[in-house]
């Protein structure tokens, strides 16, 4: 290489040393720069005084914490630095999560995490939103650990008080998502009223839980509530997993900007049968009334027309109308049958009752039922627990079973099973009789036991009304359940 060329090259090397030189200075003057940007944010951060903020080295050593920090566990800022944060609160699972954001060099956060401190333990659990972050050096190792600290123990015993209110109550809640038309939420007891579960519901559009019949007056009020127009005392019926029906009552509100129904329901089923149940004990005591009154008052005619009718039946110059006679004397006693039944609804019927066992009345009915249900092809099964002695009146309850187990018997085609069982449930003896019918209709279920109402084409609709006069006047209630696979009458005594 001539001279030339060496001088060359010395020049520019001598260049390049002083613009390496001069960026050199200038990143070190920006690293400074940065250095105390940063120093300066890292005092405004310490200063604050609203949430808890500790710097700690890569072994969890304190360097720096705020006031915020050691007021939190009554401590003085100065009780920290040099001082390893597993000292203050060993804690071996915390301590594993600090080894890991260092392992792995990634934040770690949690909400309201449950904390008791043990220099203060009289202050109880505590719950804190937690936020640990890895400072990475240049040498791609953490270098430092920031941690923040935040509160939330007054928010989150609110919202632990609103769970339990909202887990415990009842009532159902629930929130809807007008979205989607889908559940977002709903409490305990919606779930086992319903009977659906959690997955179900969120994830079924809900209409498809609401009877038939009620849907477009639901649909109605789930639009006002889209409006921003709350709803109260709203009732529809709901089918339930099992295929029954609830009656339920609503008080609703919606945040239309959120697309959001929160609903609070009453089951009011219990309510409404006992209505129900009110409605037809009124009929009954009032068609009671004018039977006790007028039931005498006809049989005493009644009989003395058919003494008089067997009379003329025997006179030869009569003969003729021997046949229209005996007809007539038929009806009468058609007449004189129907008006002994509705003499049993009479409030004040005579009764003798005595200490006796249900399961002997039924014992001596079991050969006269079976017989009745072989002649219409159907299986009878009694299956008789071990019950207490009641006061009963024999001859009434040998009625009201023999008239329940004929509307079994009547509501089945044959190879029907008809199953008579008595049991014994907290305070109450229980016979149950069960049929394998269809059902009865939603529609008939508030007439049962109302006196002439019958969906038989020969009925006198007072078969149950007895029945239920009966129950009555031995202190118990007839309840019934009906769906598809057939009918259950359960009557319930009161054990004394």
């Amino acid at each position: 290489m001539s001279p030339a060329a060496n001088n060359l090259t010395e020049c520019l090397n001598k260049k390049r040393g002083q613009e390496s030189s001069v960026i050199r200075q200038q990143l070190f003057s920006q690293m400074n720069d940065n250095r105390s940007y940063f120093q300066h944010i890292a005092t405004g951060i310490f200063k604050q005084e609203l949430i808890a903020v500790a710097l700690m080295d890569r072994d969890f050593n304190f360097i720096q914490v705020n006031n915020a920090y050691a007021q939190a566990d009554g401590r003085d800022v100065n009780d920290f630095p040099g001082r390893n944060h597993f000292d203050f609160y060993p804690d071996e699972k915390v301590k594993e999560i600090f080894r890991k954001v260092v392992r792995l060099k990634k934040p770690y956060q949690v909400y309201a995490r449950p904390f008791i401190y043990p220099k203060n333990p009289e202050r109880g659990m505590t719950y804190w939103d937690l936020t640990l972050v890895p400072i990475v050096g240049y040498n791609d190792q953490v270098e430092f650990l920031f941690l923040t600290l935040n509160d939330v123990t007054e928010h989150h015993l609110k919202n632990m008080d609103y769970q339990r209110f909202f887990e415990l109550s009842m009532d159902l809640f629930c929130v809807l998502d007008l979205k989607t038309g889908c559940l977002r939420e709903v409490n305990p007891v919606f779930e086992k009223t319903s009977g659906y579960t959690r997955q179900e519901l969120f994830t079924t559009h809900y209409l498809k839980f609401v009877h038939p019949e009620d849907r477009r007056i639901t649909q109605e009020k789930v639009n006002q509530l889209a409006k921003g127009k709350p709803i109260n005392f709203f009732k529809h019926r709901v089918i339930c997993r099992d295929g029954s029906c609830r009656i339920l009552r609503w008080n609703a509100s919606s945040i239309p900007e959120e697309d959001l129904v929160y609903a609070v329901a009453r089951d009011i089923t219990k309510l409404k049968e006992t209505e129900i149940e009110m409605a037809r004990l009124e009929k009954l005591n009032l068609i009671g009334e004018m039977a006790a009154g007028l039931g005498h008052e006809i049989k005493n005619p009644l009989t003395t027309v058919r003494g008089f009718l067997q009379v003329l039946g025997g006179k030869k110059d009569l003969c003729l109308y021997r046949d229209y006679l005996n007809l007539m004397i038929d009806e009468l006693d058609r007449a004189d049958s129907l008006v002994t039944q509705f003499l049993c609804l009479a409030k004040n019927a005579p009764t003798q009752k005595k200490n006796q066992n249900l399961n002997t009345i039924i014992e001596l009915l079991s050969p006269l039922i079976k017989a009745h249900a072989i002649k219409h092809d159907i299986y009878a099964e009694f299956q008789l627990g071990d019950i207490p002695d009641l006061m009963l009146d024999g001859k009434e309850m040998r009625q009201l079973i023999l008239n329940l187990v004929n509307n079994g018997i009547e509501a089945m085609s044959p190879g029907g099973s008809l199953k008579i069982f008595t049991y014994k449930k907290e305070k109450e003896v229980l016979l149950a009789i069960q049929d394998t019918g269809k059902g009865i209709d939603v529609d008939v279920m508030g007439k049962i036991g109302t006196p002439f109402f019958t969906t038989k084409e020969n009925g006198t609709g007072l078969g149950l009304s007895i029945c239920y006069s009966i129950a009555n006047r031995h202190n118990a209630r007839i309840t019934l359940e009906t769906g598809p696979r057939g009918t259950t009458f359960f009557v319930r005594f009161q054990i004394s």
